[in-house]
């Protein structure tokens, strides 16, 4: 099978007129396959990220050494691309680590998005059969060994109603075209069963990162499982749940509990003692801990009522925000530069939301940022802040912890449990949520509460997560 990428039809078009002038004046040629690949590459790295984790303006960083694995004159078809107003450059940087880094000019913004097939035999010899290069398979291999449970989902079951997800998508071209490519990308990739997975034991967030994980929404209704919706249960007011496992730990002083979760991945004896030596007032854990079990609580209701939210003349709660994050993200501490702009509105649907938010920034910023709400959360919970602290102090990463226990408990405990008592059931996951198809809904919900609860001790609320249309037949 040829590699297939993703390319917007008006590059397309320019690339082959470009092309064609280039190599009546230049040695060695360009080839045409070549050229868009190398935007196609582009597309389909840009799916990978999140936007909040792309570098400012959507640059994608490119590694050369990779590259010249591609095509031994990558960077001339990448010069050829930036010299014709194709791709934007921004140059290697020291202070941010990052590599040479590109993106499509916004002049393509809009462009239909079609997939090209790879003839350059050459080119497509760096692919399996599958569309995947040496380093991709690695990965996808890794992670079938270590998550077996889990990627046997990724077989010719597992596929996508492609005229209805289309459908679904194509409005966003015109209104939102990263939304709408990135959607493109994954649609294609499940069309043609072009199975990723990536799974880091160390300095990661220990989870598996699949086609499924980087599914948005929208799409998933389209996602079937031998023609079945898929359905899927996550924790809910997850983070939180889990740093509450974390506070049991230290109220008992139980160090078999740090290890039961997972937690001894990141935390040393040292750290661990440290934790079970604080001064805190353990009636503030136990009530914390109680805001988020506790069936008759919202954990993100209750906290809003610690914050001073305000209201705007539409009757929307928000909070003022800064650019700070966004213009000092891959700086080192004494680089970062204070912002002078004004902060910005940010409006919610409920005052949940606006906490929700508040309570995520807090879990992944400094204990000391002078956010105001961060500073009202240290006010309202002042031991809490002092065990976050105590992490941050011994060089731990706090959302790092959380997302590590949230994936060996359900990942390599809960899943791998279920999937040995059900073989049969088809189950995957999306980072804090298992997935299965409709019929096995019952079993999955009471499997996962139980098993957790096991592995936890502590009581867990679980979401219904259902996605579901009239679909049409796959084509």
């Amino acid at each position: 099978m040829n590699k297939i990428v993703m390319i917007q039809k008006g590059i397309l078009n320019d690339l082959k007129a470009f092309v064609e002038i280039y190599n009546e004046t230049h040695k060695p040629k360009l080839k045409l396959d070549v050229s868009v690949f190398f935007v196609g590459l582009i597309n389909e790295l840009k799916s990978h990220y999140r936007v909040d984790n792309l570098i400012e303006n959507e640059y994608i960083p490119l590694d050369s050494q990779i590259l010249k694995k591609y095509h031994s004159n990558s960077k001339n078809y990448l010069d050829f691309l930036v010299g014709n107003g194709i791709l934007e450059k921004r140059n290697y940087s020291t202070d941010k680590r990052v590599s040479n880094s590109y993106k499509i000019v916004s002049k393509y913004d809009n462009d239909e998005l079609i997939s090209y097939t790879i003839e350059f035999e050459k080119l497509n010899q760096k692919f399996n059969e599958n569309g995947l290069e040496t380093h991709q398979q690695k990965k996808l291999e890794f992670s079938i060994e270590k998550r077996p449970h889990l990627m046997k989902i990724f077989n010719d079951d597992l596929t996508i109603d492609y005229k209805s997800a289309y459908n679904e998508i194509k409005y966003l071209k015109d209104t939102k075209p990263r939304k709408y490519n990135n959607a493109m990308v994954l649609i294609n990739e499940f069309k043609n069963q072009v199975w990723k997975a990536s799974f880091k034991r160390y300095k990661s967030d220990y989870r598996l990162h699949t086609n499924l994980t980087r599914s948005p929404k929208i799409l998933r209704k389209h996602i079937l499982i031998n023609n079945e919706n898929i359905i899927g249960y996550d924790v809910k007011t997850s983070q939180p749940y889990f740093f509450c496992v974390i506070l049991k730990a230290i109220l008992k002083k139980d160090e078999v509990l740090f290890k039961k979760i997972g937690a001894t991945k990141i935390l040393n004896e040292s750290v661990i003692e440290q934790l079970f030596s604080l001064d805190i007032d353990k009636n503030e854990l136990i009530n914390f801990v109680l805001s988020v079990t506790d069936e008759e609580i919202d954990f993100y209701d209750d906290f809003a009522t610690k914050l001073d939210i305000k209201i705007d003349e539409n009757g929307q709660p928000y909070r003022m925000v800064s650019n700070f994050k966004k213009n000092n993200k891959g700086k080192s501490r004494s680089n970062q530069k204070e912002v002078l702009e004004p902060q910005t509105k940010k409006t919610f649907e409920t005052k949940r939301e606006l906490a929700k938010e508040v309570v995520m920034e807090i879990f992944y910023s400094s204990p000391n940022s002078k956010v105001s709400e961060a500073v009202m959360f240290r006010k309202a919970y002042p031991s809490i802040h002092k065990t976050i602290k105590c992490f941050y102090e011994n060089g731990i990463e706090f959302s790092q912890l959380l997302t590590t226990i949230e994936a060996f408990i359900l990942l390599d405990i809960v899943a791998k449990q279920i999937s040995v008592k059900y073989p049969n059931m088809p189950l995957g996951s999306i980072h804090d949520c298992l997935i299965t198809t409709t019929k096995h809904q019952y079993i999955l919900n009471k499997e996962m509460k139980y098993l957790i609860e096991e592995a936890t001790t502590l009581k867990v609320k679980v979401d219904f997560e259902e996605w579901k249309q009239q679909h049409s037949t796959n084509i």
